[in-house]
C-alpha cells in the first residue's frame, strides 16, 4: 500500500497571524517617556536598538533594558507596556483554523519577527506555535538566520535541511518578493493580502479561496 505524502504548509506569522509590534511599542514608549527628548530622536534610538535585537547582538532582555533607558521609564510602566502589547490583537479565526490541520498535513513556520515580535506570538498564538513540527520552525530569531529573511539564504538553508517536496510545499506571506523567492525554490507560494491598518482580517475569505485552489479546505 502506497504511503501518502502529506503537504507541507509554512506560515509567516508576522501580519498574517499577529498585528505589527514595534509601531503600537513606540508609541506606548513615547507618550510614557520622562526624557522629553525629540520623537525624532527617540525613534533613531528605537530603531537601533530594534535592529540589534534583530541581527542578535543583543537579547530579549536586554532590548527591554536598553529601551528601558533610553526612554527613562520605570519598571512599573515598562510591566504595563509589556502588558499591553501581550494584548495584541491576532488573526484567532485563522489560528483556529490552523489548529485543524494537524493531523492531515505538515505544520512549520517561516518568519523574520524580531526577539520582541516572537514574544508577542508567543503569548497570542502560543498554541499553534506548539503544533507545529519543530524540524520544520524556522524563526529569525531562533536560528542563525536573523533579520527580514535574508533573502535567498533562508529558503536554501530550508531546502537543504528539511527531507521534503518543494513541490509538495506552500509557504504562506504577505510579502510579494518573499511568495517569489519561494516559488523560484519549487514552492507553491500563495500571497496573503491584507493591509497593515486592518484590523478585521476580512482577508481570510480570500486566503480560503486561493488555498482550496490547491486543494486544502479550511
Amino acid at each position: 500500500m502506497t504511503s501518502v505524502i502529506k503537504k507541507t504548509i509554512f506560515w509567516d506569522i508576522g501580519n498574517v497571524l499577529i498585528q505589527s509590534v514595534h509601531k503600537p511599542l513606540f508609541n506606548h514608549l513615547l507618550q510614557s517617556q520622562k526624557s522629553q527628548s525629540p520623537a525624532d530622536q527617540l525613534h533613531s534610538k528605537f530603531s537601533e536598538i530594534i535592529d540589534d535585537s534583530f541581527y542578535g547582538k543583543i537579547n530579549l532582555k536586554e532590548t527591554w533594558d536598553n529601551l528601558q533607558q533610553i526612554f527613562g521609564i520605570d519598571n512599573n510602566k515598562l510591566d504595563i507596556i509589556k502588558s499591553d502589547i501581550e494584548k495584541n490583537n491576532y488573526n484567532q479565526k485563522l489560528v483556529d483554523k490552523l489548529c485543524q490541520l494537524k493531523e492531515k498535513y505538515n505544520l512549520g513556520i517561516i518568519s523574520d519577527l524580531s526577539q520582541i515580535g516572537y514574544y508577542v506570538a508567543i503569548k497570542n498564538i502560543g498554541k499553534f506555535l506548539q503544533i507545529c513540527n519543530k524540524e520544520l520552525i524556522f524563526i529569525s530569531t531562533e536560528s542563525s538566520l536573523t533579520k527580514r529573511k535574508e533573502g535567498d539564504r533562508l529558503f536554501s538553508i530550508i531546502t537543504s535541511k528539511i527531507n521534503i517536496s518543494p513541490g509538495n510545499t506552500l509557504f504562506i506571506d504577505d510579502n510579494l518578493k518573499n511568495i517569489e523567492l519561494a516559488n523560484s525554490f519549487g514552492m507553491i507560494g500563495i500571497l496573503y493580502e491584507r493591509n497593515e491598518d486592518e484590523i478585521s482580517w476580512d482577508s481570510n475569505k480570500n486566503l480560503y479561496y486561493k488555498l482550496q485552489n490547491v486543494r486544502i479546505n479550511l
